[in-house]
């Protein structure tokens, strides 16, 4: 009788392993599983950190045109006023222009608890899926 190697003719042999191979199957597949679950969030987190590196790079390099754009017409105009608002009120250009460096420190600060305040988080979409992620698993830790 010619049998396929690594069979016999024992129900009980075969049996045993067919239960070791289940067993080993569901392992593999749960192992599996876990890593496509990886490999998933990692190519999330790749891809939102590059979306992030390019607005970060984006904002920064706005905010540094914005600031020396800013800074050069400010200085221009506030000069020329406080010449203008000294000579209308007969009053020293350096008084004039101590009030209005004060004011530009308020309008600072103003400005500055504005952008604290609406700034957006980054890898908020990573950061959702890592929380059902961790969800998940704590349900599966409760059967």
């Amino acid at each position: 009788m010619n049998q396929p190697v690594g069979h016999s003719n024992s129900l009980h042999s075969s049996s045993g392993k067919g239960k070791k191979q289940g067993l080993r199957n569901g392992i593999l597949k749960t192992v599996s599983a876990f890593a496509n679950l990886l490999t998933a969030r990692s190519e999330l987190l790749a891809t939102e950190a590059a979306e992030a590196a390019r607005r970060l790079a984006f904002l920064v390099l706005a905010l540094l045109a914005a600031i020396i754009c800013a800074t050069a017409g400010w200085l221009l105009f506030i000069i020329a006023f406080c010449f203008l608002l000294a000579g209308w009120f007969s009053v020293s250009p350096a008084i004039i222009g101590a009030g209005l460096g004060l004011l530009h420190i308020i309008f600072t600060a103003g400005l500055g608890i504005y952008v604290f305040r609406s700034r957006t988080p980054f890898f908020q979409e990573t950061i959702n899926e890592f929380r059902k992620d961790r969800e998940w698993l704590s349900s599966l830790g409760k059967k």
